[in-house]
């Protein structure tokens, strides 16, 4: 409902973007800013009693990493978990 709203009132893309990736930071007292991180939140993982819960975090966070870099940059972060260099 978010995307709709944004989208039907005209919202500029540069703040739409901030707002999906840091809107609950950014703007604390606006309810709909924080339902724009709804973004970051949507994934498969969830930690159960089979996970260690430090590996299912980084894998949320791997898969989070992942899909701003693809999304916003247009770029694919997977190499990054290896290498550091240029």
């Amino acid at each position: 409902d978010y995307v709709v709203r944004a989208f039907l009132h005209n919202k500029p893309y540069d703040q739409f973007v901030r707002e999906q990736l840091a809107g609950d930071e950014l703007y604390p007292d606006d309810p709909e800013a924080l339902l724009a991180t709804g973004f970051l939140r949507m994934g498969p993982w969830e930690h159960t009693a089979m996970s260690v819960e430090a590996v299912t975090r980084q894998m949320f966070l791997d898969d989070a990493t992942a899909a701003v870099g693809t999304t916003f940059l247009g770029l694919t972060t997977g190499c990054a978990k290896c290498h550091d260099h240029k």
